[in-house]
């Protein structure tokens, strides 16, 4: 793309003549950092994204791609750990992109985010951290739509890794969830459910659950929930993230 476009803020539509599959990679300083993230073949009117965080050392952006022919009118609620906090309606123009730093908004929060926009859109989500020796950053696209259910295949507490678990609660209602990991040697179920407040967001750490050992992760809520696992390794040096896969009973 950098072949193909001067500097700028940018968002991909790749259509074919027969059925493709593409990402997205990216990188910087020399290649010393990069993420990547799959892409979607269809645009939706709701969009969900479990992590996001100011604290920390954090800057968290989120990506708006409006495909269609028409203007759309976005909203966002960040769900953070003390309750939801309203975005301004954000208007992105057909066939553009818009960047949102929730920064201001959100002031040093971990959070959430739900967008809902009046035309079918695309949504992403970035985040940078300096290492002390540069730039590290991992993004994923959202997910269209909370579900009772989310499995974590990737997860460990070894060799030097600290592994976290982002739950989004974006109902009205008090939501418990139980977590289960799975490990190499059986079932483990985290001994008290997670309960979240309405329209808020919770991590937890496998590290202090579950210190040394490779794990994947279900969760279950009592109310629909969205999840992404974040992982960190080398002092946080460098990390990845990812949505679960999502489904219903």
């Amino acid at each position: 793309m950098n072949d193909d476009v001067a500097p700028s803020d940018i968002s991909v539509k790749v259509s074919a003549t027969v059925a493709v599959v593409a990402e997205r990679s990216m990188y910087w300083d020399g290649r010393r950092g990069g993420h990547d993230s799959i892409g979607t073949s269809d645009p939706a009117g709701q969009w969900f994204l479990a992590e996001g965080s100011t604290k920390w050392g954090f800057d968290t952006f989120i990506l708006v791609q409006n495909p269609s022919t028409k203007d759309a009118r976005v909203k966002m609620i960040f769900l953070t750990d003390t309750g939801p906090v309203d975005a301004p309606p954000l208007e992105v123009k057909a066939g553009t992109r818009q960047t949102v730093n929730p920064r201001a908004l959100v002031g040093n929060a971990d959070f959430s985010t739900s967008i809902k926009s009046d035309v079918s859109i695309i949504c992403e989500r970035s985040m940078y951290w300096n290492n002390c020796t540069g730039k590290a950053g991992h993004d994923t696209i959202g997910v269209k739509e909370a579900t009772y259910n989310c499995f974590l295949a990737e997860g460990t507490t070894l060799y030097g890794f600290e592994t976290f678990v982002l739950i989004a609660n974006p109902n009205n209602v008090e939501n418990s969830v139980q977590v289960t990991y799975l490990t190499p040697g059986g079932v483990e179920p985290r001994v008290e459910p997670v309960v979240i407040p309405p329209y808020s967001r919770t991590t937890i750490s496998g590290n202090a659950d579950l210190p040394g050992r490779d794990v994947s992760i279900m969760l279950v809520g009592t109310e629909k929930i969205v999840t992404e696992r974040a992982m960190y390794w080398n002092g946080r040096g460098g990390g990845h993230d990812s949505i679960g896969y999502m489904s219903n009973p």
